[in-house]
């Protein structure tokens, strides 16, 4: 709004501090200025002294357009579009990942730590993926976690704050210019004027916030967290595992080589591991990652999981081999182990030429699951041998069941504790079918 703080001053007496101008670029302006004022002599007085001030005086705001944004649990709030040199951002972290002293860590905004390894990876491959291959991504955006930086009236940036390390980075590396480019081309559809890059350094676009705290009955730190979870559904485990199995290459899966006991964070495995995280985004292989750059316990599950996804393809399956039961943990450590031969034959045949022996492996592995769950419901001891041959006693008429798995989950259970004749005869009916 434009506030008119002349009295009855004389024409020479007027001078550019008897005005306020909180926002010029208003198209209404001179409206408010008129409303404002309290006789014909004092608008006559204001605009003659308006038309002697240079162009530039009155044309010096950046302001943006205006947009509703929307964050996960229903939230929303309004953003302006504006510009800000890169190294008035206040980060959780400078480009060298030591922590900024300015940014207000107790208030939980981006409480991530930016000093680990995993993190450093993730913003190095923000700054290719994004500032240097599609800038737009760093653009327009209708939800909270995506999009260009979202920063307080303070310049501290309560959304974004990777993405924003990411731009510090390309400005201070030579890697912006794809950014600068873009981000002329498109100044106008932000609501800005196409001369409002002149004379900045290391523009960076962001949203600020114009929905005050109060308003929206959270804390600072309450609405940062919100601000950047996740939206949409997420993924059940197994569908993330069907997800991940597929972009399983044959040149990837050739690579997979666990140890004996189904362990897949492992030496012999590193190139696997390696080749399965370039299919994760630069956010997931933050959190899959230790300060040091070593993988952690939740990887190994997931690579696990897309192994076993890609070779067998059943929930079931895929429940079982997370099970702690030291009843089943040597044939799931079989199946880990063999996951690998059936996966490429999938890659080079998902109906494995018509003799889908895995599907037989599913069935014999859900028949000994049940028999077990039927001996732990009727409280029945023996070993697993037993418990399965009671359990298929007691087929009714109405149940119907394959005969070779019956006998390959008889085999399986009499074999329980030899893993690695186990993980040999898996193996080489894969490799049967494969020839």
């Amino acid at each position: 709004m434009l506030m008119k703080t002349i009295d009855s001053k004389t024409d020479q007496e007027i001078n550019a501090t008897d005005f306020v101008f909180e926002d010029i670029s208003s198209p209404k302006w001179y409206e408010q200025a008129i409303s404002s004022a309290n006789d014909l002599d004092d608008i006559e007085r204001f605009f003659g002294f308006i038309f002697k001030l240079p162009v530039q005086s009155i044309s010096t705001a950046t302001n943006g357009r205006t947009q509703t944004v929307h964050a996960p649990k229903g939230v929303k709030f309004s953003i302006k579009y504006e510009l800000r040199e890169a190294s008035d951002l206040i980060t959780s972290h400078d480009t060298a990942f030591q922590k900024d002293e300015r940014f207000p860590h107790e208030l939980g905004v981006q409480n991530k730590d930016r000093s680990r390894i995993g993190s450093k990876d993730q913003v190095g491959a923000m700054v290719n993926d994004m500032v240097v291959s599609k800038p737009e991504l760093l653009g327009e955006s209708l939800k909270s976690n995506d999009g260009a930086p979202i920063i307080g009236k303070d310049n501290v940036v309560e959304s974004g704050n990777g993405r924003t390390i990411a731009l510090k980075t390309a400005y201070e590396g030579g890697k912006s210019d794809a950014y600068k480019t873009w981000l002329k081309a498109n100044i106008a559809q932000f609501g800005l004027s196409e001369g409002a890059m002149d004379g900045m350094s290391k523009p960076v676009l962001v949203r600020v916030r114009q929905t005050e705290d109060k308003d929206l009955k959270l804390s600072r730190g309450e609405l940062a967290v919100i601000m950047n979870q996740e939206s949409g559904l997420r993924l059940s485990p197994y569908e993330k595992a069907l997800d991940d199995a597929s972009k399983l290459s044959d040149s990837t899966l050739e690579l997979f080589n666990p140890a004996e006991n189904g362990e897949v964070l492992t030496h012999d495995n590193r190139h696997f591991v390696r080749s399965f995280l370039s299919n994760l985004t630069p956010d997931e292989r933050g959190e899959y990652l230790t300060k040091n750059g070593l993988p952690t316990p939740l990887l190994g599950g997931r690579i696990k999981n897309s192994i076993v996804a890609k070779a067998f393809k059943d929930e079931r399956i895929l429940s079982m081999i997370t099970e702690e039961d030291s009843e089943i943990k040597t044939i799931t450590n079989a199946l880990i182990k063999a996951s690998g031969t059936f996966a490429i034959l999938r890659g080079l045949d998902p109906s494995m030429g018509g003799v889908d022996v895995a599907s037989n492996i599913v069935e014999a592995c859900k028949l000994i699951l049940k028999a077990k769950m039927d001996a732990e419901a009727n409280n029945i001891t023996g070993n697993l041998a037993f418990k399965l041959q009671r359990s298929l006693q007691q087929v009714t008429m109405f149940q119907k069941r394959d005969p070779d798995s019956e006998k390959l989950a008889s085999w399986i259970a009499s074999n329980q504790t030899k893993t690695n004749l186990l993980v040999l005869v898996f193996k080489n009916i894969g490799a049967m079918i494969k020839t």
